[in-house]
């Protein structure tokens, strides 16, 4: 795959020097063709490390890459502001970003930033993603696949409509290709509302994003994420409780107030309806979604340990048939992997340079 210079994916790093500097191998070894800026807000000693990994000559040969050191992220408006700032250095039209655990899948990027410069009025474009565990536990290892979900365009023409789809079948945007101009605008409404919460962090940027625009998801396998890595934000979050959990933390309130007041702002001009009428709607949503989310965390759950009060409670009020259904429907809802050859070839890059021995790696590097 050529080179193209329409794209930048922002990796924004804390910590963790040896998933970074696999990402960097990988990314070489697949000829990552975007453009990549490296948001470093790690310690003094993580940051050299991983600076002089990328400007140690003939290192990644393959890779178009820029690095940036920030403070020390300790506090969340420390990793808020280095978002705003990265974004500030993007110059190409286009943007997306990724973590430095998963594996971004370059075909499938593509395809996305193909559809995002033929189409306007849109606001992302992303594809499906699927999972890997590594049951060894370390960095590399023969890797464990999951099944990849399902996904749907957000399409509705006003930005009500897509709020109200976006609710009511909520999919994972915060990866997809975005245009830089809305990604920073995204990033500096986030920086404002500061929310504590992870989660209602990921949901603002995403619902900012399908209010500003339609969101397109391509059949197609864009990213591999890796689950049960050491020190993930979202691992740290979930320390905080469930769903339920985080809603009885003592910030959570004034974070759902900034999530709203976000949200419907942009639905209220975009509509031309009152903000009243748009923070109304966001909480008509967010409740209905909220309901879907614990009974998805019982769905998943198994063995006479994990059936509690609450979802005996949560059955009570849906219904046991409804309930259910909505469950077996969630577990048959996951596509088969290796169909696809596109994606067969994708998930064959991971695995064989997961499971390279450490000489082959170095050789072929």
């Amino acid at each position: 795959m050529s080179r193209d210079k329409d794209l930048t994916l922002l990796l924004s790093l804390w910590g963790r020097v040896p998933y970074t500097l696999r990402w960097l191998a990988y990314a070489d070894s697949v000829r990552f063709p975007f453009k990549m800026l490296l948001a470093d807000g790690s310690n003094d000693a993580d940051a050299k490390t991983v600076e002089n990994a990328v400007k140690a000559k003939g290192s990644f040969p393959h890779l178009d890459i820029d690095y940036v050191r920030y403070p020390e992220d300790k506090r969340p408006p420390d990793y808020f502001n280095k978002l705003e700032d990265a974004f500030s250095h993007i110059k190409t039209p286009f943007s997306c970003v990724g973590d430095n655990d998963d594996f971004p899948v370059p075909f499938g990027l593509a395809q996305c930033l193909d559809f995002m410069k033929k189409n306007e009025g849109y606001a992302a474009c992303g594809g499906r993603y699927s999972g890997i565990y590594i049951d060894s536990g370390g960095v590399y290892g023969a890797p464990r696949f999951e099944r990849r979900n399902p996904c749907w365009d957000i399409t509705a023409p006003s930005a009500g409509e897509r709020m109200r789809a976006h609710f009511s079948r909520y999919q994972l945007t915060w990866y997809d290709v975005h245009p830089s101009a809305l990604h920073r605008s995204l990033y500096r409404r986030l920086k404002e509302a500061a929310p504590k919460d992870l989660f209602l962090m990921e949901l603002l940027t995403s619902f900012l994003a399908a209010a500003e625009g339609r969101v397109k998801k391509l059949p197609i396998l864009t990213l591999i994420r890796q689950h049960g890595t050491p020190n993930t934000s979202s691992a740290q979050a979930r320390e905080r409780g469930d769903a339920l959990g985080r809603m009885l933390q003592e910030n959570w309130s004034v974070d759902f107030a900034g999530f709203v007041d976000s949200v419907s702002r942009v639905i209220a001009q975009k509509d031309g309806i009152s903000p009243g009428q748009a923070s109304s709607l966001v909480r008509e949503g967010y409740r209905r979604y909220s309901g879907k989310v614990l009974a998805k965390t019982l769905a998943a759950s198994s063995g006479p340990k994990k059936t509690t009060a609450l979802k005996g409670l949560l059955e009570s009020a849906l219904g046991p048939e409804r309930f259910e259904r909505w469950r077996a429907k969630y577990n048959q809802s996951r596509i088969p992997l290796w169909a696809d050859p596109q994606d067969r070839s994708a998930l064959t890059a991971v695995r064989d340079f997961l499971a390279a021995p450490e000489s082959a790696r170095a050789q072929k590097a």
